[in-house]
């Protein structure tokens, strides 16, 4: 399986985070990263700018798993789960899109269902991988990236 995942930070020594998520994510399989990008908070308010990259992991791990190992990475990180909304995190973790791959449950939903809203996650997706066509929206992620309607600044990220 070929995998989009997005990885956002904007607590703590966030280069470290995104550094210590790829890293992860390699024990799954080949990773290729796309840039990284600095952008404010989405949804909330928060004193801390983001960083948002993605990664094109190739695994034979089952989706199900990879969902539970990210959930389980993000907890041993620090991340804390609210009821409703967002706030400010050590690191995220995203099952953005995949290769043949359409899932509805009610503790996963790929492609995320609001990747396409989100310019902070699918601009990164874009960057790897801009001819993939999400499966529900007959859409590339070129034209989805292009569309998107966020409009939340984004500046490339130098490290």
């Amino acid at each position: 399986m070929e995998i989009i995942i997005g990885i956002g930070t904007n607590k703590g020594d966030r280069l470290l985070e995104i550094h210590e998520a790829k890293r992860f994510l390699s024990e799954f399989g080949e990773v290729e990263s796309a840039p990284l990008y600095s952008c404010p908070a989405f949804g909330f308010e928060s004193d801390f700018d983001f960083i948002n990259t993605a990664v094109l992991l190739t695994t034979n791990l089952d989706v199900y798993d990879l969902l539970r190992g990210c959930l389980d990475y993000e907890l041993a990180r620090g991340r804390k789960r609210m009821e409703s909304g967002f706030s400010d995190r050590p690191v995220d973790l995203d099952l953005l899109i995949a290769t043949d791959l359409m899932v509805q449950e009610p503790e996963l939903v790929v492609p995320h269902p609001f990747l396409q809203d989100r310019i902070f996650a699918v601009q990164p997706a874009s960057d790897l991988r801009p001819n993939w066509m999400h499966p529900r929206l007959g859409r590339s992620l070129f034209e989805l990236c292009r569309d998107c309607r966020d409009k939340t600044p984004m500046t490339p990220y130098e490290v």
